[in-house]
């Protein structure tokens, strides 16, 4: 009221407040006063809805378009899921810019919705929702490791990552403050570069493993690829990390 109704001022108040931006961490004072988290001492633990946790890979993939407003747009989803949609409708896979719009833009048929989104729970547009049910299945993390658009923000960010200056150590800080907002402690440090090893030494002796992992336009020189796979490896582990799509 105080703000004539202005909805914009009102989301801008709640998300900029020191309540809604707070960390998720329990000090033993705070758990001990209020275990039930009623007073809003501490930020819950909550796993990222459908459409951001698509988003949040393209985003730090450098793959996202910023582009506001504009019709629906067909991201890549795995073949055959429109196969039993009424009316057999085509899903014509979107091109260009297009193809890393936001969630927010995805074209939803109503008998076959985006796969994506459903297995991390979005509604469907038959009856109204008003609660989303979060789970936690198998399934999800397939989805993050294999589906298309998650696999192309992979390559994406691995080639990101590879262009950094600095060790294998260094790239590693580097990934890590992208997509957890955070720097690795020795130990993560320590596991991701003995990882980073054995894939480049794996991708060094399996030729057609290379060729399969490795993006198609990637233009890289020859002495580098094994390096790539190497890091699109690493960059599906950490993409594939329950931090990286929960909100903390």
């Amino acid at each position: 009221m105080d703000r004539d109704w202005d909805l914009k001022a009102m989301h801008r108040l709640m998300v900029s407040s020191a309540t809604f931006r707070q960390s998720s961490q329990v000090s033993p004072e705070s758990l001990s006063i209020d275990p039930e988290n009623t007073w809003l001492a501490r930020s819950p633990r909550i796993r990222l809805q459908a459409e951001a946790v698509r988003d949040v890979a393209l985003t730090v993939s450098g793959l996202l378009t910023p582009k506001i407003g504009g019709p629906s747009v067909y991201p890549p989803q795995p073949e055959g899921v429109n196969a039993l949609a009424y009316g057999s409708s085509a899903w014509p896979t979107a091109k260009g810019p297009d193809r890393y719009r936001r969630g927010l833009y995805t074209y939803m048929k109503r008998t076959a919705p985006y796969a994506g989104f459903m297995v991390f729970d979005a509604p469907t547009a038959e009856v109204t929702c008003v609660r989303r049910i979060r789970s936690n299945t198998p399934l999800q993390a397939l989805t993050l490791l294999n589906d298309p658009v998650f696999m192309e923000a992979t390559k994406a960010l691995a080639m990101r990552t590879q262009q950094q200056g600095g060790r294998v150590a260094k790239k590693i800080e580097y990934l890590y403050m992208a997509c957890l907002s955070r720097l690795p402690d020795n130990t993560e440090k320590d596991h991701v570069v003995d990882f980073f090893n054995q894939m480049t030494d794996h991708f060094n002796t399996n030729q057609i493993e290379l060729e399969k992992i490795l993006p198609e336009e990637s233009d890289i020189s020859e002495e580098d690829r094994p390096e790539l796979a190497a890091w699109i490896a690493v960059c599906r582990v950490v993409l594939n990390l329950d931090e990286m799509i929960t909100r903390g």
